[in-house]
């Protein structure tokens, strides 16, 4: 896979080093991109990427990224085969002009959220935390999808775009802090704890979970639009299934703020609430398209986005729950964990759902359609539930995690 366009390496072989000068100043408008590349790892090497039509990724020793591919600007300058190279260097490229080069920088940026927000917000804030992170993204998706399907041109998506960005740098500027104990880096060796934790077999359950639970809400994502529309029986009604599906976004932010952390203080481990979240989310799917549309439309698509939202940040939390790992290894396994989550976003939704679906009624459009689509996914979610006992029930937050570890302590120095 590696490099995307044939013979790109023999065409530029000296090509060696990523750089961007005039780049690095105190002063300049790349100052947020420098903090982001700066804390990148330096002994994390490429190992894979893939610059496609319409998404790419770059795959590294911590995990996978992925970003939009975007097209056009610049003419591309850096056009060696990244494989190999420090993932810091490849993450440069979020700088360059060239957009299908920035498209794969943003990739090589995309972190472990998991590491940073535990080391952020060690105790009962972190349920919260995880919560905010993941409702920023159910924000950018209804955000994309209420403006996409109003923009008249696009160059007004690119202005929007661009006073986007500038809202996140003033924003990051205006709240961006030092960790008050300074940075702390491990010192084993890359290879070692990559041994580590590819032996943990809890690790992989738990990417396991997130390739089927981001699997499944990708599914909604990618077809409660069309599969609403068609449930209308009015093409020209396109805006109102669109509208629904950013008031379902809307309410997956709020509730995946809130409801972990209520979760958190009403449960003292995550397996229960998880599971009842998944089994009513999958309620809502098998019989929301058996219904005529109407106001039980309307109400089925708020109750599951407020039980959908609640598991989104569960399962980010879970590299940082479980008690074989230990903290100096939750980036490599946030990212064994991402990387299974993208995959999931990838494939369930196109290939996997879609042909079941397909096959199970005959038809590849209008309501039997989706139907066997949100009837596989509402299967989806009760599979997703039977993978949570792949590993042991943990504990509902991080601060109880502590607690645990804490109340251990005296034990262990004891033996």
């Amino acid at each position: 896979m590696g490099c995307p366009e044939k013979d790109c390496c023999a065409n530029n072989p000296g090509n060696d080093a990523i750089s961007f000068p005039g780049t690095h100043g105190h002063d300049t408008p790349w100052k947020f991109y420098n903090h982001l590349i700066g804390h990148v790892p330096e002994d994390l090497v490429v190992r894979d990427y893939c610059l496609g039509t319409h998404w790419s990724y770059v795959e590294a020793d911590c995990g996978m990224g992925i970003s939009f591919t975007c097209k056009g600007g610049a003419k591309r300058k850096h056009t060696m085969d990244l494989r190999g190279l420090p993932l810091r260097a490849v993450a440069e490229l979020a700088k360059s002009w060239c957009f299908e080069e920035a498209s794969l920088g943003v990739a090589a940026l995309n972190a472990n959220s998991a590491k940073l927000l535990r080391l952020w917000f060690p105790g009962t804030a972190n349920s919260f935390a995880m919560g905010v992170y993941t409702a920023g993204m159910s924000a950018g998706a209804a955000l994309a999808i209420w403006y996409g399907s109003r923009v008249a041109a696009i160059q007004d998506a690119w202005w929007f775009s661009f006073g986007l960005m500038a809202v996140g740098v003033v924003a990051w500027f205006a709240v961006h802090r030092k960790h008050p104990d300074g940075e702390h880096r491990s010192v084993e060796p890359v290879g070692t704890y990559l041994r580590v934790v590819a032996r943990n077999w809890h690790v992989w359950a738990v990417a396991i979970v997130a390739l089927l639970v981001f699997g499944m809400t990708n599914v909604n994502g990618s077809y409660m639009v069309a599969a609403v529309t068609a449930l209308m029986g009015d093409p020209s009604l396109t805006a109102v299934a669109g509208d629904l599906s950013t008031l379902n976004t809307v309410i997956a932010c709020v509730a995946s703020m809130a409801l972990p952390v209520v979760f958190a203080k009403l449960f003292k481990n995550m397996r229960a609430p998880f599971i009842a979240c998944l089994a009513g989310t999958a309620v809502c799917f098998a019989l929301v398209f058996f219904l005529p549309y109407g106001p039980i439309t309307w109400v089925l698509f708020c109750i599951q986005p407020v039980l959908m939202a609640s598991v989104m940040p569960f399962t980010k939390m879970l590299p940082t729950l479980l008690p074989s790992v230990r903290p100096e290894h939750y980036g490599v396994v946030g990212g064994i964990q991402a990387t299974f989550q993208n995959f999931g976003m990838f494939l369930i939704a196109s290939y996997v759902i879609s042909p079941l679906a397909i096959a199970a009624t005959g038809a590849v459009d209008g309501v039997p359609y989706y139907q066997g689509v949100y009837v596989a996914t509402a299967v989806l979610c009760l599979v997703a539930a039977a993978s949570l006992f792949l590993f042991p029930n943990v504990r509902s937050s991080v601060a109880r995690k502590i607690a645990d570890e804490q109340a251990a302590a005296p034990a262990e120095r004891a033996e």
